[in-house]
């Protein structure tokens, strides 16, 4: 589980990251976070210094049979779905069609 609590995040590399390692998240709800971590599906979303809240996130992931692999798994699906390099060189391409027409 990577825990994440920081608050003023621009992308949230690190959380890609470990999302692409197949591990679950659990986050702060704020910044970009909500847009990368699916709450409930791919990982544990808590408000903001709410340290009671990660710290049972963590344990309610950690203690429920087959929770972790399958947060696990639905995080490096989705990271395959949105940032593998074809969609990126998809995504970077239709930019640059748009810019220039």
């Amino acid at each position: 589980v990577l825990l994440f609590p920081s608050r003023p995040e621009g992308f949230g590399s690190a959380v890609a990251e470990a999302m692409a390692c197949g591990k679950p998240v659990v986050a702060t709800r704020g910044s970009s976070m909500p847009e990368l971590v699916d709450h409930e599906r791919g990982g544990l979303l808590c408000e903001e210094n709410d340290v009671t809240a990660f710290a049972d996130a963590v344990r309610r992931i950690c203690e429920t049979p087959g929770l972790p692999a399958a947060m696990g798994i639905h995080n490096r699906s989705a990271v395959e779905s949105r940032f593998s390099m074809s969609v990126m060189i998809a995504k970077h391409r239709a930019i640059y069609e748009q810019v220039v027409h």
